[in-house]
């Protein structure tokens, strides 16, 4: 780990070799204002003033700060901003000669462990050779270890003239150590000019001591006796501090105090006010959604768990407030936002439902919470569940169409549509196997949730629909009432305010994060959502190109496991193939968890296959370990349109998915002799994976879905 820290410095040692054999005068800037941090633990919304390789590590604020000298209560000013990696800072500092000093600066930083900053500062009025300069810095930052950390700053890269001469480069090294987990930080730091030995060097050793969460106490001291005193105390996302400044016989030269705010949460003096979360839940609730060039960026349904899951665990969050629209998912993510909201109620908090539409999904993820509401002028369209087979052999036979479809598995059913005149005795068998599976498990989640009997919430269902009264009647339901009404209950309205309402979005967006060097080896996501399809553009998943994505994680150094999530029906053979093979290789050099959502049948499945565990909710639809292959036969409906067509060929089979003619008896047997070892190949990467026999995985398999 020392040595990825170090290994960004050697450019720092270069500059300050070539510097040092040409210089001229040093450049003095004023130190007033922006107080002083070691250059290896700085934060803060003015962290890039003294290391621009901070800008990324610090959240997102602003800051006013002005200094106390010669009595006076505010003598210079200024202020500092930071967003993500960007930051600007304006400082005026009043001179001593009646030259005040007008600077800017402006700082942008990346990295993640190893971090690289640059910096631009202009004074466009100063003092003598300071009057219009241009300063560039690029700052150094290692954070690979949660307990260590180096820094590095070169500033005045440029080099600018002084009386015709160019000016000393600066340079600033420092070193810190965390310790007492992370309540006390020792620092180092050494400052010296392009032309100044180590020995005429000025060093400077501090600490830091967070004695409780929100409080900061800063102390440091030079090599020349001089030290300052310093602290900052949170207040909510607000917070305050001062540092002051003495010289070696402890008279005071002057102080800074400050005023700031972040934007989302950090640790507080102040206890968080008490809260209700709002989660709404509408429409199909995307793996993966897209991300809209301009305008609010959609929550992905890993972030609906996420979110909720935070809540639990936040002591300032009381209650939820579940509002849920015109659900279009599966069961699958019914199940797990169920589950998510029983894992908040189990932490002793309530959960109110407000139903605008309260079909079988919508009620099924509300059926677990404490009270559920629905409309005045509405009902409970609980009415259980239902599945249609069609088949377009007839339509298709009219038009001139003929399918010639070849499969292995009884089961596989999915072209059967196209070729049978009605669904075949194993379709009508798994079709009710999955409906009975399904339908035990609605009647079981609202009999549980709302203590009802098994027969009774399935008398309720034959009955349905029930209109609000009869609902809430049957014990369905708790009230009727309009949402604002519901909503008002919660926060008392403009006349009696009471608790806050947050937003599932925003309430993310503030969870207090920990103040850690380094970051936790991430767990990258992958989401496999949509039907698997290949062309030009490579081998994708619904819109995603996903072969590159998991390359891409495998290789990334910061990615310390992955969770692949499935959500595919899916699809073409060798698309398939070539996922589950960079899949494969992913799970051979990290630790791989699978995530299957509402479905993860076919080529989903065949994902799956690489030995890794394989987490699936009760209601998933999986399986379907088959495969079939054919075309679409238009030679009678080219007759019909009277339209003619002849096939010149090389080669025997060269007009094989020709769809101007059958198949032949031989190609056909081709076509069954390549699904057929396809299929053997699927099934023997099953029985190696999940550690079963090649007989017992064909005889679940054949086309199965369960």
């Amino acid at each position: 780990m020392m040595r990825v820290a170090t290994g960004m410095f050697p450019a720092a040692l270069v500059w300050l070799a070539l510097a040092a054999a040409v210089y001229g005068g040093e450049v003095i800037l004023p130190e007033e204002l922006f107080f002083y941090q070691p250059v290896a633990s700085v934060t803060g919304s003015a962290s890039f003033w003294i290391n621009p390789a901070a800008t990324p590590t610090v959240q997102a604020g602003s800051m006013l700060m002005f200094t106390q000298r010669n009595d006076r209560l505010i003598r210079d000013y200024g202020t500092a901003a930071n967003w993500r990696a960007f930051g600007a800072a304006y400082r005026h500092v009043v001179g001593n000669d009646r030259r005040d000093l007008d600077e800017y600066l402006f700082a942008f930083g990346g990295g993640q462990r190893n971090r690289l900053g640059l910096s631009y500062r202009y004074i466009k009025n100063g003092p003598g050779y300071l009057h219009h300069r241009h300063l560039w810095t690029i700052g150094f930052l290692s954070r690979a270890d949660t307990r260590f950390a180096l820094g590095a700053r070169i500033e005045n890269l440029n080099r600018g003239r002084i009386n015709g001469v160019r000016s000393d480069i600066r340079f600033v090294y420092g070193a810190a150590y965390r310790l007492y987990e992370d309540m006390v930080t020792a620092t180092f730091d050494v400052d010296m000019t392009s032309k100044e030995s180590l020995n005429r060097a000025d060093f400077r050793t501090g600490v830091e001591v967070r004695p409780t969460p929100g409080i900061y106490l800063y102390a440091d001291v030079t090599n020349h006796s001089r030290f300052q005193f310093g602290f900052r105390i949170n207040l909510g996302s607000a917070y305050v501090g001062h540092y002051h400044y003495f010289d070696r016989d402890r008279r005071s030269l002057y102080g800074t105090s400050y005023v700031g705010q972040v934007k989302g949460s950090q640790p507080s003096v102040i206890p968080a006010r008490k809260k209700t979360l709002l989660v709404r839940l509408d429409g199909d609730l995307p793996e993966n959604p897209k991300i809209p060039v301009f305008g609010v960026k959609p929550l992905r349904f890993f972030d609906y768990l996420d979110g909720i899951s935070r809540a639990a665990e936040d002591d300032a969050v009381e209650n939820m407030l579940l509002h849920i629209g015109s659900l279009r998912c599966g069961l699958g993510k019914a199940e797990e936002l169920a589950e998510a909201i029983a894992a908040f109620r189990n932490r002793g908090k309530p959960v109110v439902a407000f139903l605008d539409d309260a079909d079988n999904l919508s009620y099924y993820v509300a059926a677990g919470a404490d009270s559920i509401f629905v409309p005045p002028v509405s009902g409970v369209q609980l009415v259980g569940l239902r599945a249609e087979l069609k088949s377009y052999k007839g339509f298709l036979a009219k038009i001139g169409v003929e399918a010639e479809v070849e499969r292995i598995g009884d089961y596989k059913t999915a072209p059967e549509g196209y070729y049978l005149d009605q669904p075949s005795p194993a379709n009508r068998e798994q079709t009710n196997r999955l409906l009975d599976d399904l339908y035990a498990t609605l009647v079981e989640a609202v009999a549980s949730g709302r203590r009802l009997a098994a027969d009774s919430v399935k008398t309720l269902i034959d009955a349905a629909p029930l209109t609000s009264a009869e609902a809430c009647q049957a014990g369905l339901i708790d009230r009727s009432c309009y949402y604002h009404e519901l909503q008002e209950s919660f926060t008392g309205g403009k006349r009696r305010p009471g608790r806050v309402l947050v937003g599932l979005p925003e309430y993310r967006s503030q969870t207090t994060l920990k103040d850690r060097w380094a970051p936790f080896p991430a767990v990258a996501v992958i989401v496999a959502d949509g039907e698997i399809s290949y062309g030009g553009s490579g081998v994708r998943v619904g819109e995603d190109e996903l072969l590159g994505e998991i390359d891409r994680v495998r290789r990334d150094p910061t990615v310390g496991a992955a969770v692949l999530r499935i959500n595919s029906p899916g699809g073409e053979a060798i698309a398939s193939d070539l996922l589950r093979h960079e899949v494969e290789r992913l799970a051979k050099e990290k630790p791989l968890v699978i995530s299957m959502g509402d479905v993860a049948a076919s080529g989903g499945y065949y994902m799956s296959t690489v030995g890794c565990p394989v987490l699936v909710d009760r209601n998933t639809i999986t399986g379907s370990i088959g495969i079939y292959a054919g075309k679409a036969n238009l030679t009678g409906l080219y007759d019909k349109l009277d339209i003619y067509s002849e096939t010149f060929c090389r080669g025997r089979n060269a007009a094989m998915y020709s769809l101007s003619e059958p198949f032949t008896s031989q190609q056909r047997e081709s076509v069954r002799r390549h699904i057929d070892a396809f299929y053997r190949h699927f099934v023997s990467l099953v029985a190696d994976s999940r550690h079963l026999s090649a007989e017992r995985v064909d005889s679940l398999g054949r086309g199965r879905v369960w």
